[in-house]
């Protein structure tokens, strides 16, 4: 990251490394990329989140903070500006932290923290689907099964996945608030994927047990890889400890 401020206080080192990991997901870190489906920057975002952070207008362009605390006024300008792409995606966070929390009051009527630390076992006869829950066949589907990350992580039907809180808001950034929701509240009955066949388990996995505390203002306390992994509300890093 080349900004790490957030509300006045430089970042974590342990969140820092979870968006250096995100990115490296994204974009090989890119600052400069543009993919085919409009998603911009190292972080490949999509002005969706943009207008939900206030930062574009379908009618008037770059707006808010995008034009104000950044001069960004084109496209272009975003793309050549890697401290506002680390801006956007850490404030992007706590709308997705909100509207996930949303989404599962309304579906399973519980909130993220419930299901924090708890582990999810993916059903054997579990679909891909969408990040709207439909399911993928044909071309979709093999785009799935070929996946260079889905293949890393294995075929995931049959095993479990601890549910972190960094895990939830890295296939949140992958999949949508929707997509993220959809398997948690399916029971792990439904796996959806991005436009380019990735799992939102290869996330959820990946970048698992962050200390994200400083943005979402909560922290998991789950055991990791047979290690205890300390609250600490500090909101200094996280601290791992050896049994």
């Amino acid at each position: 990251m080349v900004y790490t401020e957030y509300n006045g206080k430089k970042l974590n080192e342990d969140a820092i490394e979870f968006f250096d990991k995100l990115c490296q997901h994204e974009s090989t870190n890119n600052y400069n990329l543009l993919n085919s489906y409009g998603y911009m920057g190292k972080y490949q975002v999509g002005r969706d989140i943009m207008k939900d952070l206030n930062w574009y207008s379908s009618r008037m362009g770059y707006i808010g903070e995008a034009r104000e605390k950044w001069g960004i006024q084109s496209r272009k300008n975003f793309l050549g500006n890697s401290a506002a792409q680390d801006d956007l995606i850490m404030k992007s966070m706590v709308k997705r932290w909100d509207y996930l929390d949303a989404y599962l009051k309304k579906h399973t009527k519980k909130g993220i923290m419930d299901y924090v630390c708890k582990e999810i076992t993916v059903h054997l006869h579990a679909v891909y689907t969408d990040t709207s829950g439909k399911s993928k066949d044909g071309e979709a589907l093999l785009r799935v099964l070929k996946n260079g990350k889905n293949k890393k992580l294995g075929n995931p039907k049959g095993k479990k996945f601890l549910i972190t809180i960094s895990g939830l808001l890295a296939g949140s950034h992958l999949t949508g608030q929707g997509g993220m929701g959809i398997f948690l509240s399916s029971g792990g009955r439904k796996i959806p994927t991005d436009g380019n066949g990735t799992m939102v388990l290869v996330y959820m996995e990946e970048l698992k047990g962050h200390d994200l505390s400083m943005i979402c203002g909560h922290k998991d306390n789950c055991r990791l890889d047979n290690k205890a992994v300390v609250k600490n509300d500090s909101f200094q890093d996280e601290i791992i400890l050896k049994e």
